[in-house]
């Protein structure tokens, strides 16, 4: 998060204002989250599903969702009129 700070790229240097949150462990599902911070699952959100989605075209695309939902690769291929996404390698 330093680095952001440094460019100026996070949120409340734009005027959005932020909250930023401590974790008392490393937590690495929806679920700890929200219980880690005492909210709602729903209200925590899971970007990428820790390795993002690859299209067709060899491209990244980044998903945000609901940490009560499950990304399904065929409804976002609907949306994205993509029938060849896959979850891309971590290591990309």
């Amino acid at each position: 998060m330093r680095a952001l700070e440094e460019k100026g790229l996070l949120a409340g240097r734009q005027g959005i204002p932020y909250e930023v949150h401590t974790h008392t462990c490393k937590l690495y599902t929806a679920e700890g989250v929200a219980e880690d911070l005492s909210i709602p699952v729903a209200q925590v959100v899971k970007a990428g599903q820790g390795h993002g989605v690859r299209c067709s075209d060899r491209s990244f695309v980044l998903v945000v969702i609901p940490g009560d939902k499950r990304l399904s690769l065929k409804k976002l291929g609907a949306v994205l009129k993509d029938k060849g996404l896959e979850f891309g390698p971590r290591t990309e």
